[in-house]
């Protein structure tokens, strides 16, 4: 490593890393004088409250440097990454295509303590009072350089942006590159961008899908249904079930509560145990309560943001059915046409919103590079009412189409903190 400078290859490798390297240790004399004078110079900048934690975010470079920087072609080679040092090199290319790189740097005051956070994976913190730093070793060399290196970079960008606001901002604005912003597009232009894109309204059929916007313009969301027994819910299961076709040939002809066994998550906390043409026996179990923590209504399994449910709950004398699938939207508009079909009362979780999807009339939130794209609601305007998300960035062919056709929010510009 060089001691003087880091470039991109080496921050992001100490970033991975220093996760792997946490303890608390009391700071070395540079890095506590480090933080005192960041600490100072960041407190010029207005933060931003979340309750009493005040929050900056900060933009630092770094360049990609030659490609010694990114490893040794030798050490490569033998561990089989590579076979030539062509191979070599495009892989460099490919890593780092661009000459700078921008990290995002957020530090977050709360009480005492200073957190830092660099790209979203690394995190550590200082004890302002203490010089205590927790959550990287700063014993070690290159994890010492680098923190000295983010404490230097973060000074200098609020320094900057101190001295000309209007300035720093506009430079921001203008050169942060793209993997880095939020965006949104259109879901009708991804479809038509991308070659092989899958394309829920042909999944669903034009048939299908004007029977799904009949059911959504004509629910009925305060019917009830009168009784509810565990045969009467596995009924309505298989409604769904034998709507998306999922029984062929030998198993099309297994029974309602059979159906459930082969696709519901299972943690099914006791519905499979009851007398299941028993109201009453229903209602004691549901109103008791010790399937609370199970997962009853997941009727296709999946993880949090990919099963279907069909929640039963009680209205009055009556029921309800709630019918939620927002990622699955086919199969769930199937489940949905199906009941109503068939005279079944339901409430069907963000059917406006599902409409829009499979007639890709929505817009699909576009997220930077290192964000995982899912529960990212709070990064979007909620009148946007984007509720599907896509971190296009590893993919060049889906990148290319958001290049061309998303829409990118403005950059959150950085003001001065008031005096006194």
């Amino acid at each position: 490593m060089n001691e003087n400078r880091l470039y991109s290859p080496e921050i992001d490798r100490i970033i991975e890393w220093i996760g792997y390297r946490s303890s608390s240790t009391l700071a070395s004399a540079p890095i506590a004088d480090n933080i005192i004078q960041t600490f100072e110079v960041i407190q010029k900048v207005a933060p931003r409250m979340d309750g009493s934690d005040k929050i900056w975010t900060l933009w630092l470079r770094s360049e990609r440097g030659d490609i010694s920087g990114f490893g040794n072609f030798d050490e490569f080679k033998e561990a089989g990454e590579v076979d030539s040092y062509h191979e070599f090199e495009s892989r460099w290319q490919e890593e780092y295509p661009d000459e700078i790189k921008w990290h995002q740097v957020t530090l977050i005051l709360f009480q005492e303590r200073l957190f830092f956070n660099v790209d979203s994976k690394c995190r550590f913190e200082a004890d302002l009072k203490t010089n205590e730093i927790t959550g990287a070793d700063i014993q070690h060399e290159d994890i010492s350089v680098f923190i000295l290196w983010l404490l230097e970079g973060v000074k200098k960008e609020a320094q900057e942006f101190v001295k000309n606001p209007e300035a720093y901002n506009k430079f921001v604005a203008e050169n942060l590159p793209l993997q880095k912003r939020v965006g949104k597009i259109k879901r009708m232009d991804l479809w038509e961008g991308v070659k092989d894109a899958i394309r829920e309204d042909q999944e669903l059929g034009a048939e299908n899908l004007k029977k799904f916007e009949q059911v959504v313009s004509n629910l009925d969301e305060n019917r009830i249904i009168k009784k509810m027994t565990a045969n009467d819910f596995f009924r309505f299961c298989e409604l769904g079930y034998d709507a998306n076709r999922y029984f062929k040939d030998a198993k099309k002809n297994l029974s309602p509560v059979e159906k459930y066994a082969a696709f519901a998550d299972m943690r099914h906390g006791g519905l499979l145990d009851l007398d299941s043409d028993s109201p009453a026996v229903f209602r004691t179990w549901y109103e008791g309560g010790g399937w609370a923590g199970s997962h009853p209504w997941e009727i296709c399994r999946g993880g949090n943001a990919t099963h279907i449910s069909l929640q039963v709950a009680r209205a009055g004398e009556g029921w309800k059915l709630y019918l939620d699938g927002f990622h699955r939207a086919v199969e769930t508009a199937k489940m949905a046409i199906a009941l109503s079909e068939n005279a079944t009362p339901f409430v069907l979780n963000k059917k406006q919103e599902m409409l829009r999807m499979l007639k890709g009339v929505d817009d699909v939130g576009i997220v930077p590079e290192n964000i995982t794209p899912r529960y990212c609601h709070g990064m979007f305007p909620a009148e946007d009412q984007i509720n599907d998300f896509l971190n296009p960035w590893h993919d060049p062919e889906l990148a290319a189409v958001v290049k061309a056709r998303a829409i990118w929010y403005p950059v959150e510009a950085m003001h001065l903190a008031r005096a006194g």
